[in-house]
């Protein structure tokens, strides 16, 4: 399993998707953002899964790999 960081626009998109992975028994934790990280909102989703693709439908600004305790901004196929 990877660790994501998804950051939003919006705090409603944060809260859609955390419905969105509580229904898909994806795990997922709202936080602030990180300070090495921006965001409009403030907000962003800590989630771990295999297949980032499975958030597809989901409104985000980036999504960042955790990465040894820093993050590296993910490439969207």
């Amino acid at each position: 399993m990877k660790d994501f960081v998804l950051t939003f626009n919006t705090q409603l998109d944060a809260i859609i998707a955390k419905k969105y992975c509580e229904k898909e028994n994806i795990f997922c934790k709202l936080a602030p953002v990180p300070r090495c990280l921006s965001s409009s909102c403030g907000t962003c989703a800590f989630v771990k899964l295999d297949n980032i693709s499975l958030l597809s439908s989901l409104e985000f600004e980036d999504i960042y790999l955790s990465d040894n305790g820093g993050f590296k901004n993910y490439e969207r196929s």
